[in-house]
């Protein structure tokens, strides 16, 4: 992947490869907007527009697109194997959601991050998350595609 880094690197390069675009732009950018617009209630609440002002909400989950389009121009990603890409990937979604604020605070509070999740039974809860990680995916490769075509491959 990068024969000049050490295996620390290595990994923080992995994942932040893995992580940034993928993640990113469809948490913070397509299924953010997309739940919005069909029912902004069960996403981003009207109640909370006291506590979290709209030019907040944009600077999260709209000035994110310009933002990531705009690192996959200005800097080179070396990608790794696709196995390895998609490794880092799995590690990286399942480190988000599993110990970071959706599942962690639900677990320790009883109230979920986004009100859509609590919509869901057990089993629409897994098939919402596996439809979520196929986007994740699909959006890895789009990442790949995009810096592949700016900058050419480098293998």
């Amino acid at each position: 992947f990068c024969p000049e880094s050490n295996a620390m690197e290595t990994l923080l390069l992995l994942l932040s490869y893995c992580w940034i675009f993928s993640l990113h732009m469809s948490l913070l950018v397509l299924l953010f907007w997309g739940i919005f617009i069909y029912d902004r209630q069960i996403i981003y609440p009207t109640s909370l527009d006291g506590f979290f002002l709209p030019w907040a909400n944009h600077a999260m989950h709209t000035l994110v697109l310009p933002i990531l389009l705009g690192e996959v121009m200005l800097e080179q990603h070396i990608y790794p194997k696709t196995r390895n890409g998609l490794a880092a990937l799995s590690v990286a979604y399942g480190l988000f959601f599993f110990s970071h604020r959706v599942i962690w605070v639900y677990m320790s509070v009883g109230i979920w991050v986004y009100p859509l999740l609590g919509l869901f039974s057990t089993t629409g809860l897994i098939v919402f998350f596996v439809s979520h990680i196929c986007v994740v995916i699909m959006l890895y490769f789009l990442g790949q595609t995009l810096n592949f075509k700016i900058w050419g491959k480098h293998r």
